[in-house]
């Protein structure tokens, strides 16, 4: 038997706003990625371990877990893997 519960969150607002603020750092960082991989042609793997010095780098990374950042790099293997099978367009930019 499959159970499925749905849960509604109220946050507050500094729980909003750092939820925005994490999506909106995953939006660039995926951005970035797309961009990286268009010019150079680097694999998930290349672009999983530029992690590291990118989030040395920049403030806003260094806010966000490491899983949830490779999970943005994994979600853009996943499309560009889809796009390479014929089953869906190339990857777009995300806008806000």
């Amino acid at each position: 038997m499959l159970v499925i519960y749905r849960f509604r969150l109220y946050p507050t607002r500094t729980q909003e706003r750092l939820m925005k603020e994490t999506l909106e750092t995953c939006r660039r960082l995926y951005n970035s990625l797309l961009a990286d991989r268009a010019k150079s042609g680097a694999s998930f793997y290349e672009q999983k371990r530029s992690l590291v010095t990118l989030k040395s780098s920049n403030k806003f990374l260094k806010d966000v877990h490491s899983q949830v950042l490779q999970d943005v790099a994994l979600r853009l293997d996943k499309s560009f893997e889809a796009f390479f099978a014929g089953l869906a367009k190339y990857p777009k930019f995300k806008r806000m």
